[in-house]
């Protein structure tokens, strides 16, 4: 008899804690919910900020661009002195008070570098997400160390640093290169369960965070400069070795449980010759106002979209 009351207990026991991790939540399935809602949404505004540090240059000033989303509308961007409308590949900008113009993207590839392709999708609205940037840039595929960008990708720190100084000083603005293929969340969080590794929940104050690592692909897509950098020989017949990145992401929930904020961080380690490059970027997506964007074209820019 006893025996059979301690094999109940036991039982009982199994089947409630069976119970509980059946009730715990799976973060990852969280997460990717939440993207889903958001890239649902019919409009928002958005803050994105941009810090590099390691690499050439040491540490960047962060680059801080403000952008809003209405669905069926260009997308509004403001950095620096540079305002910007872009709709499919097409940006109309203008610097200060001057004219509005379109953005010519062969121009500036010859510019300031030639893009390399790279990461998944261009910048333009519904492009595939997840992509990384030149240095100091927006998410997208990006090129070399701190110079010229990818498909949806941006230039490098020290050309962003230069954003709206137009022609002044001899030197075209970054501004216009960056914006033209920035990415804005809905787009970099599509599909972004698939890019997950390791997810974690976290609750304090009434709010939700998550946390955790990208995939390896997810990671060198967010760090372009994995693929600015071509490994080099050590000798003849030698090869250095490929860079090595890692990623990280923090996507905080309101209290009312819609995306507040997006924060992206990956670390580059690699050798080039006998000098080895550590190099980290911080992506920050800050959003505002979701569902209550609306967004007013200006009448000398319309007539440069098709709608």
């Amino acid at each position: 008899m006893l025996t059979l009351w301690f094999a109940l207990l036991v039982n009982a026991a199994l089947v409630q804690e069976d119970g509980a991790a059946a009730q715990a939540p799976d973060a990852k399935a969280e997460i990717t919910a939440a993207c889903e809602a958001l890239c649902k949404l019919d409009s928002y505004a958005f803050e994105l900020k941009i810090e590099s540090s390691g690499g050439r240059g040491g540490s960047r000033a962060p680059q801080a661009i403000v952008g809003r989303f209405q669905k069926d509308k260009p997308f509004h961007f403001v950095q620096g002195d540079v305002e910007a409308y872009r709709l499919g590949e097409t940006l109309v900008y203008r610097e200060g008070e001057g004219e509005w113009q379109v953005f010519d993207p062969d121009a500036a590839r010859g510019e300031f570098g030639q893009p390399r392709p790279g990461g998944p999708g261009g910048g333009g609205q519904g492009a595939e997400p997840g992509a990384g940037q030149g240095e100091g840039g927006a998410p997208g595929a990006g090129a070399g160390e701190g110079a010229g960008a990818g498909a949806g990708g941006a230039p490098g720190a020290e050309g962003a640093g230069r954003s709206g100084q137009g022609e002044r000083g001899g030197r075209r603005s970054f501004g216009p290169f960056i914006l033209s293929r920035v990415k804005v969340p809905h787009e970099v969080l599509k599909d972004f369960g698939g890019q997950i590794a390791e997810a974690a929940r976290e609750e304090a104050e009434g709010k939700v965070t998550y946390k955790g690592t990208l995939t390896a692909a997810a990671a060198e897509a967010f760090a372009p400069q994995a693929r600015g950098w071509r490994p080099g020989g050590g000798g003849e017949g030698e090869q250095a070795p490929a860079p090595q990145v890692t990623g990280t992401f923090l996507i905080t929930l309101s209290d009312q449980g819609a995306i507040e904020s997006i924060v992206f961080e990956t670390h580059l380690s690699m050798t080039a010759g006998e000098r080895a490059i550590e190099r980290t970027q911080k992506h920050a997506y800050t959003l505002s106002n979701q569902g209550a964007v609306e967004i007013e074209v200006p009448a000398e820019v319309l007539p440069h979209f098709e709608m």
